[in-house]
This record gives C-alpha cells, sequence and structure tokens, in this order.
C-alpha cells in the first residue's frame, strides 16, 4: 500500500472511532431533541459504518484469497450505498432540527431523499453491470469512466439539503447554521476533489470532518441551552420560594401578634426588628443589580439585634459606621456579619465574643471591615499570597503616587490547613459576586483561636 492509503486507513480508522462515540454520548446525554437525537445518531453510525468498510476495502484491495475477494467486493458496494444512505439520513437530521425550530423542510427532504434514492439504484446496478467500477484479476478497484456521475448524483443530492438551510437561515440558531452550511460545502469541495485525485477518498474525508463540526455545534448549543435552563431554573426556585414566604401574610400575622402584646412589652421591640430583617432580606431577593449600603447596613442592624437579643451578654458589637452612600451585591455585610458570629464567636468554649463592623472610604475605594475575635479558620481554599496588611500598604503607597493600581481578591492563611474548622463556601461565591459585580476585592486575615478580620474593597465611581 502507498502511504496515501496508510494515512486513509488512519483517518478513516480514527474517524469511525470518532463517530461511534458520539453516538455513543448522545445517546446517554439525549443532548438533542428526542427525535433530532435519533437522526443524529444514525448519521453518524452511517458514517461509521462508511469509514470501516472503506478501511477493509484498502486493506484487503489486491489480495486473491477467498475471503478477501468477498471483503473487497462487499466493502466496495457498503461505501457506495452508505455514501447515498447518508445523504437521506442528513436530510432528514437537518429537516428534523429545522422543523424544531419552526421551519419548513419537507419538499426539500422528500427531494433530496428520492435522489439519494436513485443513486442507490444505480449502486445496485452497478454491482451486477459494472457501471460505476470494476476489479481486476488481482482483485484490486478500479473507478471506470462513468464514476463522475454517482460523485455528480451526490452532489445533486446536496442542493435540496443546502436550500433547506439556507431557507431557514432565520429560524436555526447560529451554531447550527454554521455547522449545517459547513457540512454542505465541504462536502460539496470533497466530491470535486474526489474526481480530481482517485487515489484518496477526499469525499469521505470532508464528508466526516463536516459531520464531526455539526456535532461540535450541536454540543455547543447544548452546553448553552444547559446554562440557560440551570439560570431559568434558579430563577423559578427564586420565586417559588418568595411566593411560599408570602410576605404580607407574614407581616400582617407579625402585626396582629404585636397588636395582642403589651405596649412596653420587650417582644414588641422584637418582632419589630424581625420584621425589619424579613422585610429588608426578601426586598433584595429579586434584586440582580447592586443594592445601597444604607439598605444593606439597616438589615445587618436588625439582624444584630436579634442576635444580642438571643445570646444576650454574650455577644457584643461594635460599629464604625462613616460611610453609608455606595453600592455592594445584597448580602455582602450581612454574609460577613453572619459567618462572624456563627463559625467564629458561637464556635468558642463560652460562646461569646465581639464582632466590629466598620466602613470607609479612601481617595480610590469604599471600604467595609467586619473583625471578630472567635475560633478563626484556614482561608487558603482561596489562593492567596499576600497579606491583607501588606496589600493595604501598597494601596497607601499606590494611591499616595496618585495611581491605585488594579488589585487582586487576596486570602492569607496563618494556620494550619489541616486544623481548619471549616471552608465558607458562602465566602467563595461572596468573592466572585464582588469581582463581577462591581470590581470590588475581598481579603480575610485569620488565626486559628484568635479570631478573622475581612476586607471589601469597591471602587468609587469614577476612580
Amino acid at each position: 500500500m502507498t502511504t496515501v492509503q496508510y494515512f486513509q486507513i488512519a483517518f478513516d480508522t480514527w474517524t469511525a472511532i470518532i463517530c461511534l462515540v458520539g453516538g455513543i454520548i448522545i445517546f446517554f446525554n439525549r443532548s438533542l431533541e428526542p427525535k433530532a437525537s435519533w437522526t443524529m445518531i444514525g448519521v453518524l453510525s452511517t458514517d461509521c459504518l462508511i469509514n470501516i468498510a472503506e478501511v477493509l476495502g484498502f486493506v484487503f484491495d489486491g489480495s486473491g484469497a477467498g475471503v478477501a475477494y468477498i471483503v473487497v467486493r462487499a466493502s466496495r458496494i457498503l461505501v457506495f450505498a452508505y455514501i447515498c444512505i447518508l445523504t437521506m439520513m442528513v436530510a432528514s437530521h437537518f429537516g428534523r432540527v429545522i422543523e424544531v425550530r419552526g421551519g419548513k423542510v419537507r419538499r426539500e427532504v422528500i427531494l433530496a431523499n428520492v435522489i439519494a434514492l436513485a443513486n442507490l439504484a444505480g449502486v445496485i446496478a452497478s454491482r451486477f453491470f459494472h457501471f460505476y467500477y470494476t476489479y481486476d484479476d488481482a482483485n484490486r478497484y478500479h473507478h471506470l469512466p462513468t464514476y463522475p456521475i454517482f460523485i455528480a448524483v451526490c452532489e445533486l443530492g446536496l442542493v435540496p439539503i443546502l436550500i433547506m438551510v439556507l431557507k431557514n437561515r432565520k429560524t436555526l440558531r447560529r451554531r447550527e447554521f454554521i455547522g449545517f452550511l459547513v457540512f454542505c460545502i465541504l462536502t460539496g469541495i470533497g466530491g470535486v476533489l474526489q474526481l480530481a485525485v482517485t487515489e484518496i477518498s477526499f469525499f469521505n474525508i470532508n464528508n466526516s470532518v463536516a459531520l464531526l463540526i455539526v456535532v461540535l455545534m450541536h454540543e455547543l448549543e447544548y452546553s448553552s441551552d444547559t446554562v440557560r435552563a440551570e439560570r431559568q431554573l434558579s430563577l423559578a426556585r427564586i420565586h417559588t420560594y418568595q411566593s411560599q414566604i408570602q410576605p404580607h401574610f407574614i407581616y400582617n400575622s407579625l402585626t396582629a401578634i404585636r397588636s395582642q402584646l403589651p405596649p412596653d412589652s420587650p417582644a414588641v421591640e422584637t418582632l419589630n426588628h424581625f420584621t425589619g430583617f424579613l422585610r429588608g432580606t426578601i426586598d433584595v431577593m429579586s434584586e440582580t443589580g447592586c443594592i445601597t449600603a444604607e439598605q444593606e447596613l439597616k438589615t445587618v442592624e436588625h439582624y444584630l439585634f436579634l442576635e444580642q437579643t438571643r445570646f444576650g451578654d454574650k455577644l457584643k458589637v461594635d460599629m464604625d459606621i462613616r460611610n453609608r452612600d455606595f453600592l455592594l451585591p445584597a448580602f455582602t455585610i450581612q454574609l460577613l456579619v453572619e459567618n462572624a458570629i456563627r463559625h467564629g464567636i458561637r464556635e468558642k468554649e463560652d460562646g461569646s465574643g465581639t464582632v466590629s463592623i466598620a466602613t470607609y472610604q479612601t481617595k480610590e475605594v469604599d471600604v467595609i471591615e467586619v473583625k471578630d475575635d472567635g475560633v478563626g479558620f484556614d482561608p487558603s481554599f482561596l489562593m492567596g499570597k499576600k497579606s491583607p496588611a501588606e496589600l493595604l500598604q501598597e494601596e497607601s503607597r499606590a494611591t499616595e503616587n496618585g495611581s491605585l493600581r488594579e488589585k487582586e481578591t487576596t486570602i492569607v492563611s496563618s494556620s494550619d490547613p489541616n486544623e481548619a474548622p471549616h471552608q465558607p463556601v458562602g465566602l467563595i461565591n461572596l468573592k466572585n459576586r464582588l469581582e463581577m459585580m462591581c470590581g470590588g476585592t475581598l481579603m480575610i486575615e485569620s488565626f486559628l483561636g484568635k479570631g478573622t478580620q475581612a476586607w471589601v474593597r469597591i471602587p468609587r465611581e469614577g476612580k
């Protein structure tokens, strides 16, 4: 065999394997609409069989033994027949996808099938009358001068497929349209090259590559659909939770309870704070952008009152709020304060401690500081390298020089990772939300047995 034939065998073998794997993935993932999944599996299976048959034809070509004699003849007719069947399968699959998107393709699919069936009839006739190909005495396969008719009819079968793709270009999604169009163009070019070069099966190579591109486009579209579906599901869950909470019913119930209490009862003030906390939390659940620090701090103050009512003198709060006029993602301060109390102070042996909250602004950023003297933890899960003190010093120097450089969120660990009591996933989410929503950064420094301090820095508008 020649080097070209070895290349063809290697290419066909790998393509057959890829088509087989792709068909299995689609079968189990059902990444397409059910009927479209089956037609895509049919397309990949047919192309897999074409490549297998072609490999067998190349391997046994020129061998005169009994089995080789049968394999050479069977493989070649199967290659020709499966190419015709592939045209019908592709037309069916493209048509099904277009119909799912709301397009109309019935006439084009029928025409493509009629052309493919006519070509298949010619292949069967050639088996007996040696119309397209023949074999010599050494059992070698040869094209006949009429072979271009087969390729021409194959190309003709692509025309109605190309027409229905172009006609429904606005109906198809962008990736689907690109994939289908690439298939038609590449396969058409392969047919032309096949007529010019007979030693290598350009028609099958281009055809297989084009199909793999179609599968890739399908999977990319499926990935996008999956992301969209997950987002819609998340929104649906939020709306479900909101509807289940029924805030107006809760507010009215709390008002009814409060009206039955003596005006000077401590429970009245507690209910007022609980109502304020509940209202503040529910109001921001549907927010997709940032909220004001003023709004966030009011909710935090209600929360802290309730926690101090619950734990009494064991929980002390120190607030130094010098700046309320900036925007931040919802639950930023709430999460840091809640972590400080639940995972810091309450996990101490005596369950007592102090949480400090401060807000202020520099020339370049709005700053939030939350500090506790709790048990501490290992924050190395956020992969930091520099300490917050070092970063603050760098920022101070940069501010003095008039150019504050961009900073990445940095976390420092001053404890043994094996002794970390927990790794708050909420902090990772907060870090990501700060970066995406307002270009903010989160820094945490924690010492086991001594406490934790967190800094949130949000660039000021126009700075």
